[in-house]
């Protein structure tokens, strides 16, 4: 788990092991709600195709079908990770 500190100011400041996953730089928008239970979920809006571009690079030499790649998200979705 990873500590966020609140800013005087209210702004939330990320460490850098979260903006790096998320691939965040300063301005970036983000998405953020808040559970009934006070749970906060905080996430990146949205992804332009250029900037999903080679984020995985050319060295992987896995494959998949869309159908195994429709059901992996189905399965991370399910399980909280998106």
């Amino acid at each position: 788990m990873s500590t966020v500190k609140v800013m005087k100011d209210g702004m939330l400041r990320l460490p850098p092991e979260v903006t790096d996953r998320l691939h965040l730089k300063a301005g970036d928008k983000m998405g953020l709600d808040v559970d009934i239970d006070g749970t906060i979920r905080l996430y990146r809006r949205s992804l332009k195709p250029a900037e999903v571009c080679g984020m995985l690079g050319a060295r992987t030499k896995v494959t998949a079908t869309i159908e195994q790649m429709d059901q992996g998200i189905a399965d991370a979705f399910r399980r909280g990770e998106l």
